[in-house]
């Protein structure tokens, strides 16, 4: 699949899957922490379609580290396995 078939809330979906494969708790808790940060940053700009794109990307990124760190809660996880991870199982 070309990667022009994806929605850019699937390409940011993937992204913070692929970096959060082997963290632990701590280390995801910290990245939703930050891409909370860069939405209020962004949020705070000005009203430019730039930043309005920026905006839902940290949004996306920032509700998909928030969703790794519910499910290695709820998962009792001790690192973050995407196989293990019932979203990212295959149908």
């Amino acid at each position: 699949m070309s990667v022009y078939e994806y929605l850019p809330a699937e390409i940011a979906r993937l992204g913070v899957t692929r970096k959060a494969a082997g963290l632990v708790l701590g280390q995801v808790q910290t990245h939703a922490r930050l891409s909370r940060e860069r939405e209020e940053r962004a949020r705070q700009g000005p009203a430019e379609i730039l930043n309005l794109s920026e905006l839902m990307i940290a949004m996306w990124e920032c509700a998909e580290w928030e969703r790794i760190a519910h499910v290695m809660t709820e998962q009792q996880m001790p690192v973050y396995v995407p196989g293990q991870d019932p979203a990212c199982r295959p149908p």
